[in-house]
């Protein structure tokens, strides 16, 4: 009976209050109900690194006078009056409250509130992060081209920040951590790399440096990096390569990395057949001044082994590079531009090589594209080589590379002196050979050991050694028939965009021609000397 009395008696109170409860009330001291106001929080606006404006509304003052509203913040949830506050007048209706003092980069917690005699009425949570105020950020790259008196450096603003970056450079100094208010360089604005001479320097001395970058906010360093100006100093300078080795004559190629503390007069190749040639004995002269030059070698001895130095002349003295070594090619053979040597066969008045061909670089020392995935070969639109299957190791040796018509027909691929043979060149030695018909068995090399059997016909008689090594597509850029088929690209188009090409196969002594090879069609290469 006691727990049936209870429960209305709970639910009575509940009713009784529960109006209470849902408006913000209490009961005053004459026992006479009081209610908070009623305020809504407007969504923050006008947000900068220190300052925000957030409104508020007060919808009803709860029947008493609202005699202070405003805005109240912190940096946790739900703030109030006890934290930080912006007051802004009295009453109903709308205000903002700007609230100044912030830290940048921050979360902020914001409430609208009013008072009443009766209590503070509080409007519902809202948030907002302030913005950040940011410098540049800048690198220090490098120094290089270091002389007696300047040297070269290079920065990099990374990020310009919060605003445009107005100034850029490098500043330097005998002593740590060098600034703007020193020796400085101005290279501009804005972001990205950029050079700067500095200047002027005093030979053998330690210098630091550092980049910089300004903007609004201020101004950033990068890290501090130090030099060695140099002493009074002959040039720098590097013998990079030998190229285009024939049986008299050899391109050589050079750099000049740093003049020294003068400028180069004279630049050139030292050459002999004795170690360490200078500039006393046989020497070209190629120019003045620094950076990359060449120089042809001339009036050698076939199959004859050379060294050669390149050389840099200023006030001071003459430098010279490390030594190289080369070979000048036989009377029967012919080196391309990679250094791969071939031995050559004559008939009649045509010389050709021997060995299909295996550059990697055309004749002026550009780099022939490597294309070794399958849809980009097909869709190919300029010049590009490859190796069967992608495998140098394995197919490299004897079969050369594959190359597709822009590289055939580019008119650089063979070595200096030698070209691409033609449609008309190619019926000329297969006429030579008695035909056609029967060329085939002359020109395939012997045996099986590289042919599929039967290898019909073939005796090599000729000496032209002709091999299978297949080609790749153009359809789906997969390889095919390496062993069976010995294809050798012209550099002739016939209807466009086909091209003429030679075919030998396994089972045939014929050499025959087709005419309908597609442009992206892989195939190697054998060359006629001009």
């Amino acid at each position: 009976m006691k727990t049936l009395t209870k429960i209305p008696v709970i639910r009575f109170l509940m009713v009784l209050l529960l109006p209470c409860l849902l408006i913000n009330c209490k009961k005053s001291d004459n026992g006479t109900t009081v209610t908070f106001p009623a305020v809504i929080t407007q969504t923050p606006s006008a947000i900068t690194d220190s300052s925000a404006s957030v409104g508020g509304f007060v919808t009803s003052d709860g029947g008493l006078a609202v005699f202070e509203r405003g805005i109240c913040f912190a940096k946790v949830q739900n703030p109030t009056i006890a934290d930080r506050t912006v007051k802004s007048g009295s009453g109903t209706g709308s205000y903002t409250g700007i609230i100044n003092g912030l830290d940048q980069g921050t979360l902020y917690y914001a409430r609208a509130y009013a008072l009443n005699s009766g209590g503070t009425g509080y409007g519902s949570q809202v948030s907002f992060t302030t913005t950040l105020k940011l410098a540049p950020v800048v690198t220090t790259d490098s120094v290089r081209n270091i002389t007696a008196t300047w040297a070269k450096c290079s920065g990099n603003v990374t990020s310009e920040g919060t605003s445009a970056v107005t100034a850029k450079g490098i500043c330097w100094g005998t002593s740590h951590s060098p600034a703007i208010s020193g020796d400085h360089t101005v290279d501009g604005s804005g972001g990205g790399v950029f050079t700067s001479t500095v200047t002027p320097l005093n030979p053998a001395t330690v210098y630091y440096i550092r980049a910089y970058a300004t903007n609004s906010i201020g101004t950033s360093y990068g890290t501090e990096l130090s030099f060695t100006s140099g002493a009074l100093q002959p040039p720098s300078v590097t013998t990079d390569s030998v190229n285009n080795i024939g049986q008299t004559a050899a391109s050589c190629y050079g750099d000049v990395i740093s003049e020294g503390t003068s400028a180069v007069t004279a630049r050139g190749f030292c050459w002999g057949t004795s170690h360490n040639p200078a500039v006393a004995g046989n020497h070209t002269t190629n120019g003045s001044g620094g950076g990359v030059f060449t120089g042809n070698i001339q009036g050698l001895s076939s199959g004859t082994v050379y060294y050669v130095r390149a050389y840099a002349t200023n006030t001071t003295g003459t430098s010279y590079g490390l030594e190289l070594s080369f070979t000048t090619a036989g009377p029967e053979t012919v080196t391309d531009i990679d250094g791969n040597v071939y031995h050559v066969v004559t008939f009649g008045t045509q010389v050709w090589m021997v060995e299909n061909l295996k550059t990697t670089r055309f004749n002026d020392g550009s780099a022939i594209p490597n294309v070794t995935d399958a849809y980009a070969w097909c869709l190919q639109t300029g010049p590009g080589y490859c190796w069967y299957n992608n495998d140098h190791t394995a197919y490299g040796n004897p079969y050369g590379a594959i190359y597709n018509f822009y590289a055939a027909s580019s008119g650089k691929l063979a070595p200096a002196g030698w070209h691409v043979p033609t449609h008309a060149e190619w019926t000329t030695l297969t006429d030579y050979l008695g035909g056609a018909a029967v060329a085939g068995g002359k020109m395939k090399e012997a045996g099986t050991s590289h042919w599929t059997y039967p290898n019909t016909g073939a005796d090599n008689s000729s000496g032209f050694t002709a091999l299978p090594g297949g080609y790749r597509s153009s359809a789906t850029g997969e390889f095919h028939n390496v062993g069976m088929d010995g294809y050798y690209w012209t550099s002739s188009e016939s209807v466009p965009p086909n091209a003429f090409l030679r075919y030998f196969y396994y089972q045939s002594a014929a050499v025959s021609y087709r005419s309908n090879a597609s442009l992206n069609d892989g195939f190697p290469v054998r060359c006629i000397k001009d």
